[in-house]
Protein backbone atom coordinates (compact mmCIF):
# COMPACT_ATOMS: atom_id res chain seq x y z
CA UNK A 1 0.00 0.00 0.00
CA UNK A 2 1.74 3.12 -0.84
CA UNK A 3 0.88 6.42 1.38
CA UNK A 4 -1.13 9.32 -0.42
CA UNK A 5 0.79 11.63 -2.72
CA UNK A 6 1.39 15.21 -1.78
CA UNK A 7 -0.58 16.38 -4.52
CA UNK A 8 -3.90 14.89 -2.62
CA UNK A 9 -2.90 16.28 0.84
CA UNK A 10 -2.96 19.66 -0.74
CA UNK A 11 -6.39 19.52 -1.76
CA UNK A 12 -7.44 19.40 1.90
CA UNK A 13 -7.07 22.62 3.87
CA UNK A 14 -4.69 22.22 6.57
CA UNK A 15 -3.58 18.96 5.78
CA UNK A 16 -0.97 19.64 3.44
CA UNK A 17 1.77 18.75 5.45
CA UNK A 18 0.53 15.89 7.39
CA UNK A 19 2.02 12.74 8.59
CA UNK A 20 0.14 9.77 6.95
CA UNK A 21 0.23 6.12 8.09
CA UNK A 22 -1.60 3.22 7.38
CA UNK A 23 -4.65 2.79 9.09
CA UNK A 24 -6.31 -1.10 9.26
CA UNK A 25 -6.26 -3.36 7.19
CA UNK A 26 -9.28 -3.42 4.97
CA UNK A 27 -9.65 -6.08 2.13
CA UNK A 28 -11.09 -3.24 -0.63
CA UNK A 29 -10.20 0.26 0.46
CA UNK A 30 -6.93 1.73 1.47
CA UNK A 31 -6.81 3.44 4.96
CA UNK A 32 -4.64 6.11 6.68
CA UNK A 33 -4.94 8.39 9.57
CA UNK A 34 -3.63 11.64 8.97
CA UNK A 35 -2.24 13.50 11.53
CA UNK A 36 -1.61 17.81 10.76
CA UNK A 37 -1.79 21.16 12.07
CA UNK A 38 -5.58 20.54 11.40
CA UNK A 39 -5.92 17.51 14.26
CA UNK A 40 -6.35 13.92 12.73
CA UNK A 41 -8.71 12.41 10.48
CA UNK A 42 -8.94 9.23 8.14
CA UNK A 43 -8.23 9.06 4.57
CA UNK A 44 -9.65 6.51 2.66
CA UNK A 45 -8.38 5.61 -1.64
CA UNK A 46 -11.53 3.66 -2.34
CA UNK A 47 -11.04 0.78 -4.88
CA UNK A 48 -12.37 1.66 -8.19
CA UNK A 49 -15.34 -0.11 -8.62
CA UNK A 50 -16.49 2.31 -6.58
CA UNK A 51 -17.69 5.57 -8.84
CA UNK A 52 -17.80 9.01 -7.67
CA UNK A 53 -20.97 8.63 -7.13
CA UNK A 54 -20.73 6.50 -3.36
CA UNK A 55 -19.76 10.11 -2.20
CA UNK A 56 -22.86 11.87 -2.85
CA UNK A 57 -24.66 8.90 -1.05
CA UNK A 58 -22.10 8.88 2.11
CA UNK A 59 -23.14 12.48 2.18
CA UNK A 60 -26.55 12.13 2.21
CA UNK A 61 -26.76 9.31 4.51
CA UNK A 62 -24.28 10.94 7.43
CA UNK A 63 -25.63 14.52 7.27
CA UNK A 64 -29.24 13.23 7.95
CA UNK A 65 -27.96 10.93 11.02
CA UNK A 66 -25.92 14.11 12.07
CA UNK A 67 -29.41 16.10 11.75
CA UNK A 68 -31.07 13.42 14.10
CA UNK A 69 -28.39 13.84 16.81
CA UNK A 70 -26.15 10.60 15.80
CA UNK A 71 -23.04 11.18 16.18
CA UNK A 72 -21.05 10.37 12.26
CA UNK A 73 -17.87 10.34 10.68
CA UNK A 74 -18.29 13.01 7.94
CA UNK A 75 -16.75 14.16 4.45
CA UNK A 76 -14.19 16.64 5.11
CA UNK A 77 -14.74 18.74 1.47
CA UNK A 78 -11.57 19.79 -0.24
CA UNK A 79 -10.48 22.92 -1.05
CA UNK A 80 -12.76 23.48 -4.00
CA UNK A 81 -15.92 22.07 -2.25
CA UNK A 82 -15.77 18.58 -3.67
CA UNK A 83 -16.35 15.24 -1.68
CA UNK A 84 -13.18 13.36 -2.86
Amino acid sequence: MSLPPAEVLARYAGFEAAAARPYGRGLINDTFLLEGPSGRCVLQRLHPVFGAVVHHDIEAVTAHLARKGMVTPRLIPTRDGALW
